[in-house]
């Protein structure tokens, strides 16, 4: 059965470890930023400390896309862990109203079309998701 599990939190958050392990469970192929870019910034010597040249990210786009590439052409039966960061950073992400963020689907075990949607203060785990309905209400959205 064709599963798509997203997970999303910032660096440091345990996506990779958690992807990782899923992986090794259910044996999905694991999509992250790491294994994306760590091939590049490891061809090129990068320690860690020094800041990275700006064409270092053309080649890191070159990786991502041909990735991508591979995702969209796997098999009908290749499940996909991805990882994702979202920044804290109030001016990243911003959406305009209409903007879509999402789309509802019906991949792995579900009962029929939905779009998983979580929100969470403060970064602090399962134990900050809150009820997405009332978060959207209380910014004056309607669910």
């Amino acid at each position: 059965m064709l599963t798509i599990t997203y997970l999303v939190g910032p660096p440091a958050s345990g996506k990779l470890t958690i992807g990782l392990e899923l992986s090794a469970m259910t044996g999905a192929a694991l999509i992250d930023n790491h294994l994306i870019n760590d091939p590049i910034f490891l061809a090129y010597g990068a320690d860690g400390r020094t800041p990275l040249p700006e064409w270092i990210w053309d080649l890191v786009a070159q990786v991502r896309e041909a990735t991508m590439t591979a995702v969209s052409r796997a098999t009908k039966t290749t499940s996909h862990i991805f990882t994702n960061y979202l920044s804290d950073d109030p001016s990243e992400g911003q959406v305009e109203a209409g903007t879509v963020i999402g789309y509802v689907g019906a991949t792995g075990n579900t009962t029929g079309p939905h779009l998983h949607l979580e929100v969470r203060r403060g970064g602090e785990g399962l134990d900050a998701t809150i009820d997405p309905a009332g978060w959207l209400a209380s910014k004056g959205l309607r669910p």
